[in-house]
This record gives structure tokens, C-alpha cells and sequence, in this order.
């Protein structure tokens, strides 16, 4: 099976803000030249939430390339928070749900 060990062991990823993202594991290289972010957030947490991302999907799929794509998804929508956590995170709990 896989090992997060194995995963990350030779993985360097470097974020480089609004400027992208460069990602390398043995002899494949991936770089994303970034992209605008949403008006009215701010950056805190982006790049927590790109390798949040980024390291989930490398652990389900192996693929640095998908990986990368939604590292750099993850940390764009981050982009749009106005508060620590998405808004749904604050939404009063169901009391239906068991």
C-alpha cells in the first residue's frame, strides 16, 4: 500500500503566492503560473489550503499533476473567505442530525 512516507519523501513544492506553484518529485516537475483571486478575501491561509489540497490528492492518486491542479483550486478558494474557516463552517448545528 501506500506510505505518506513514500508519498513525500522526495516531494519539494515551493507556492509562490499570486506568481503559482512549482512542484517536483524525482524526475517530474509541474509549475502553474497562478491565476487572479476572488475580490473581497485575503490571502491568509492560501497556501495552507493549497497543500492541504494538494497532499490530499497526491495520497489519493499518486499524480503530482492532479495534485497540483487541486492544490492550486483549494488555495483559490480560500482566496474568497472572509473569516478563519468557509461560512458554512459557522452555520448553527442541525438539530436534526443524529
Amino acid at each position: 500500500g501506500n506510505s505518506v512516507v513514500a508519498l513525500v519523501a522526495a516531494l519539494v513544492a515551493i507556492t509562490r503566492g499570486s506568481r503559482g506553484c512549482v512542484l517536483h518529485r524525482r524526475d517530474q516537475t509541474v509549475e502553474h503560473d497562478g491565476f487572479a483571486a476572488r475580490r473581497g478575501g485575503d490571502n491568509v491561509g492560501c497556501g495552507d489550503a493549497f497543500i492541504a489540497h494538494c497532499l490530499d490528492e497526491l495520497w489519493r492518486s499518486g499524480g503530482i499533476v492532479a495534485a497540483v491542479e487541486r492544490g492550486k483550486n483549494g488555495g483559490a478558494l480560500a482566496t474568497g473567505w472572509t473569516r478563519p474557516l468557509p461560512d458554512d463552517a459557522y452555520a448553527a448545528p442541525d438539530a436534526t442530525r443524529p
